[in-house]
């Protein structure tokens, strides 16, 4: 009913969600973001123009979900994705590789199922949940199963095949089973038997006719009462969510769905109380906790810089503050209005997201050029050239055309099928240049040849042609304390013998153009460091000589340190 709730349901899953160890933690991560800014978006009560359903799909069943669930969650992501506020939260998730576990599209998923079941944030027997995906087509689940459980064996359990986690203690407590090529099921192994008959049908929970009431919708959420409850205590600031126990409580529950009506999506949820005066006073108490957690959240200073989570935690608040509850006869019911500024806020969300994870992958890709010049140093003795030069005395070839062996089978095929004795852009090696491009390009230039990362060349620097051959003994300032490579936007081909020529009679060339401030450097230790914009050129060319005995700003580690 209102985004503060769905963060507490985002923590509720995380609790007893089989994906606790630090190798799943990201496809956790996956399920609380999605979990929490799905429904924040979808599910209180917003109309929001999407394209019509061409019929209503089957019902939500109640399979693979216990009569005794605490907490469900259930959606149809291949929907979800197509609704133009979700767009934006795809990218999010896309951008920072956290759907990539699921090894197949969200277009093609029909449907998630999450349930909680026993003591609210207690890891027990008792308390456990089962996760169910559905695909429109068979599917191969090896890669999603062993994601949650790592190796596994297979084990007969009551006459059905599962696939049990090999790991030992608490890392290998679960397993997964497949109902038929299209579902998998994944679930604590000491529990896993009971969901072989959760198939629905005759009986059910007392919610059932509640559940079958909204069953069509793109989105559903079942609470029963109590985990309502705690979250009002924490959005009050009154409890940090401890472990408590949570008896059933009939059909008292809260129900939240989005469902598709024509031209557009309207989402709705609902609490019944027993008078229009006590849904008055719950009113009043609901309102006074969201106010508090407003306020304790706006007062939190902001993470700054390209952070998703930041991101999407200032359209949550967003959101959360256009909530409009109101009374209607004994009912207390909310809607949010998702605008174009929310929606905008998601944009600005998966762009941060998307910067972030380039910025990681391009800081990875300068490690692997270090440990490939250093892997090289260690064949040869010496680092290779800036480049080499012809019988004409003009340049032949870049220091990076001579690391290919150093960087993977790929890419010494590459260098095996140039021809060392012809110019880098000769008929013959310009045919070639494209398939070495993403050795060298920045991860958000792909599908272009120019290359990313330079190196630091001119008299005193490592890269120094005049002082051939260049070895770790020759850098007698310290391979922490000088710079040999900068991430930069260029429009240099890789193979190109060129980079940043450093000239004492001359001002420094322009550096990075990837960041907003500064750029990231790699030092001939193999590390990787921001430079902040503001460090002026004489440190700068301090950095960039191998032996000038300069004085440099360290901290007590020894890395130069250059962010104060």
């Amino acid at each position: 009913m209102l985004p503060a709730l769905l963060a507490f349901v985002g923590r509720a899953i995380s609790r007893t969600c089989p994906l606790r160890s630090p190798r799943q933690a990201p496809l956790t991560r996956a399920l609380g973001l999605l979990t929490l800014v799905v429904l924040t978006l979808v599910v209180p009560g917003v109309v929001q123009t999407a394209p019509a359903r061409a019929a209503d799909p089957p019902a939500f069943n109640l399979d693979y979900i216990p009569d005794e669930a605490q907490l469900v969650f259930a959606c149809r992501p291949a929907e979800l994705v197509k609704m133009k506020p979700l767009a934006s939260v795809k990218a999010v998730f896309e951008s920072i590789g956290l759907f990539e576990p699921l090894s197949l599209p969200l277009e093609e998923v029909e449907e998630a199922k999450v349930s909680v079941v026993g003591t609210l944030g207690r890891d027990d027997n008792n308390s456990y949940s089962v996760f169910a995906l559905r695909s429109f087509k068979a599917h191969d689940w090896t890669r999603l199963g062993e994601y949650f459980t790592g190796q596994t064996e297979q084990v007969i359990v009551d006459g059905q095949q599962t696939f049990r986690s090999t790991r030992t203690g608490s890392a290998g407590r679960f397993s997964y089973w497949l109902p038929d090529d299209r579902t998998i099921v994944v679930v604590p192994t000491n529990t896993i038997a009971k969901t072989f008959t959760l198939r629905g049908g005759e009986g059910g929970p007392a919610w059932k006719a509640k559940w079958e009431s909204v069953a069509q919708a793109s989105a559903v959420v079942m609470l029963q009462r109590p985990f309502y409850e705690v979250f009002v205590a924490e959005a009050a600031g009154q409890g940090n969510g401890p472990p408590m126990p949570v008896p059933v409580f009939g059909d008292d529950v809260l129900l939240l769905s989005a469902r598709q009506t024509g031209s557009d999506v309207v989402i709705s949820g609902k609490l019944d109380f027993a008078s229009a005066d006590e849904a008055q006073a719950e009113l009043s108490r609901l309102q006074n906790a969201m106010n508090a957690f407003l306020e304790r959240s706006q007062a939190r200073p902001a993470r700054g810089g390209p952070d998703a989570d930041a991101q999407i935690g200032r359209m949550i608040l967003q959101t959360l503050a256009d909530t409009k509850l109101q009374v209607v006869g004994a009912k207390l019911q909310s809607q949010t209005p998702v605008s174009f500024v929310a929606e905008q806020q998601g944009l600005d969300a998966a762009n941060a997201a998307r910067a972030a994870a380039q910025q990681k992958q391009s800081t990875n890709k300068m490690k692997q050029l270090a440990i490939a010049l250093q892997n090289y140093h260690d064949v040869w003795k010496r680092f290779p050239p800036p480049f080499t030069k012809g019988p004409d005395g003009k340049p032949l070839h870049s220091w990076r055309f001579y690391l290919l062996p150093f960087l993977g089978e790929e890419a010494e095929a590459l260098y095996n099928d140039f021809n060392r004795h012809e110019p880098w852009d000769s008929e013959h090696n310009k045919k070639l240049i494209e398939r070495g491009a993403k050795f060298f390009s920045l991860p958000s230039d792909k599908g272009n040849q120019y290359c990313g990362y330079l190196a630091i060349t001119g008299p005193g620097t490592i890269f120094d042609e005049t002082a051939q051959p260049m070895s770790f003994r020759k850098i007698t300032d310290g391979t922490s304390r000088t710079i040999w490579l900068v991430e930069a936007k260029s429009k240099i081909p890789w193979s190109k013998p060129e980079d940043l020529k450093i000239d004492a009679e001359k001002p420094l060339p322009k550096l990075g153009g990837v960041l907003p401030d500064g750029f990231t450097a790699s030092y001939a230790d193999g590390s990787v460091q921001h430079v902040p914009g503001t460090v002026n050129e004489k440190t700068l060319r301090a950095l960039f000589s191998r032996a000038g005995r300069e004085v440099i700003n360290t901290d007590d580690n020894g890395p130069v340190n250059l962010e104060e």
